[in-house]
């Protein structure tokens, strides 16, 4: 799911994948390499790091609701970096 684009704009991706087992999912950062997955209480973290047993923990519907919570936490995050970075600053981050 992409990132909800507000007054900011930019592009992130948010995406839901299953374990090889197909039982229990994880909210991760879309990437196809450094791979992170979304850890209550710390944030990003490279799956790598904390191991697959603590990325892929969700159930398909908890993991489903969690990643709308980051996606909206992420656009949140994103756009007040933009707006602390001052008005004259576009979404892109090009002065005008």
């Amino acid at each position: 799911m992409p990132l909800p684009q507000g007054r900011a704009g930019g592009y992130g991706e948010v995406v839901v994948r299953r374990d090889d087992l197909g039982t229990l999912w994880a909210v991760t950062d879309g990437a196809f390499s450094g791979l992170r997955a979304w850890v209550d209480g710390e944030g990003w973290r490279h799956i790598s790091d904390v191991g697959r047993a603590v990325a892929y923990r969700h159930t398909r519907e908890a993991a489903l609701l969690l990643a709308h919570q980051v996606a909206e936490l992420e656009a949140a995050c994103y756009q007040a970096e933009v707006a602390a970075a001052g008005p004259d600053t576009d979404s892109s981050g090009t002065v005008s």
